[in-house]
């Protein structure tokens, strides 16, 4: 059973069921918080992924040296 709906002004709807156990929010906000994160993420790991591989042929340059 639906308790609330609310209209955002960016744009989308938010809707909770009673009791609260549900919640859908399908915003702009939401939207973009959650691509946000995801690319902060895959930025996180390719940083990581470089680091390593710059780590791994500066070892392997010194150690053949």
């Amino acid at each position: 059973m639906l308790l609330a709906c609310y209209c955002c002004s960016c744009g989308g709807v938010e809707m909770v069921t009673q009791g609260g156990r549900i919640k859908l929010d399908n915003t702009l906000d939401s939207r973009l918080e959650l691509i946000s994160h995801q690319v902060i993420s895959f930025a996180l790991i390719e940083i990581c992924t470089v680091r390593s591989f710059v780590y791994f042929l500066g070892a392997s340059l010194w150690l053949s040296g």
